[in-house]
């Protein structure tokens, strides 16, 4: 809901770049004035995968989609990206068969996805329809950028790690903004109060708190485990954006949601009792 704020009255790429941007900077100059040790070119390759998969492909595809589609339903749609998650583990790093409960939930999840994307037809068209094909985009570029990111060579400090990235993500999106024609449509003086503290809330809150959490959290335990907050967002935003967007759901994204969510929940029960039962 901060980014649908945000770029009410900022385009979109330069928004991101900005806030990428700031959130970057500011850790990289803490962590190098506490003596934190600067990575090297191979480091910095890592930080330009990592930071253009995650930042550039799935946040800003995200971005881009909440030009058109409500801020609720983008979260829903993110919310699959535990789906993902056992796919790509499955295909492409070749980590286990899923199991039957698994299998299930991929299915139910797919499902889900392809009734909101279809809903979407009820709304506006084909300017809607670009936007859910995009969010679905965003999420699975979100759990192959996550799965790739563990395996990459990163500074010993993780929040250096995290600051690379967001500078990398910041540069992406300032090209594209710029190739977008984005630079011609900033004018400062239309720029709202609530676009501001939204960016605000999204260099402190999403950045460098929320996005610096999730990168630690992948290095650090399972992405099973870590793909949790896919319970809690869809209903977070959904609540919220009712109660400070005017947002609504329809009857059929009510029932894709639904199916999302259970999909999920399928995944994450059984592969948390799968490494409870190896440990």
């Amino acid at each position: 809901m901060a980014m649908k704020f945000a770029i009410e009255t900022l385009p979109p790429y330069i928004m991101l770049a900005s806030r990428f941007g700031l959130a970057g900077a500011i850790m990289y100059m803490i962590l190098r004035l506490n003596k934190a040790e600067a990575p090297t070119k191979k480091q910095w390759r890592s930080a330009a995968i990592t930071g253009g998969i995650l930042l550039f492909l799935s946040t800003g595809s995200v971005t881009l989609a909440e030009t058109v589609v409500p801020s609720n339903i983008a979260a829903a749609v993110v919310a699959g990206v535990p789906l993902w998650m056992v796919f790509f583990q499955w295909t492409i790093f070749k980590q286990g068969t899923p199991g039957i409960w698994t299998s299930l939930g991929l299915i139910l999840g797919f499902i889900g996805v392809a009734v909101l994307v279809n809903s979407s037809g009820s709304k506006e068209g084909a300017s809607a329809l670009w936007g859910y094909l995009l969010l679905v985009f965003s999420s699975a570029m979100w759990a192959l950028g996550s799965l790739i990111s563990r395996v990459l060579d990163t500074p010993k400090s993780q929040f250096m790690a995290i600051s690379t990235q967001m500078l990398f993500g910041a540069f992406f999106c300032f090209i594209a903004g710029v190739l977008k024609g984005e630079a011609s449509d900033i004018n400062i003086a239309n720029f709202s109060a609530r676009s501001m503290l939204a960016v605000l809330y999204l260099i402190v809150f999403g950045s460098i708190v929320g996005y610096g959490s999730y990168i630690w959290l992948l290095r650090n335990t399972s992405p099973t485990l870590v793909s949790t907050y896919a319970y809690v967002n869809p209903v977070v935003a959904i609540l919220m954006g009712w109660a400070l967007a005017g947002e609504t759901l329809n009857m059929q994204e009510i029932i894709a949601v639904f199916i999302i969510l259970t999909a999920v929940i399928a995944i994450i029960k059984e592969n948390s009792k799968i490494k409870k039962s190896g440990s």
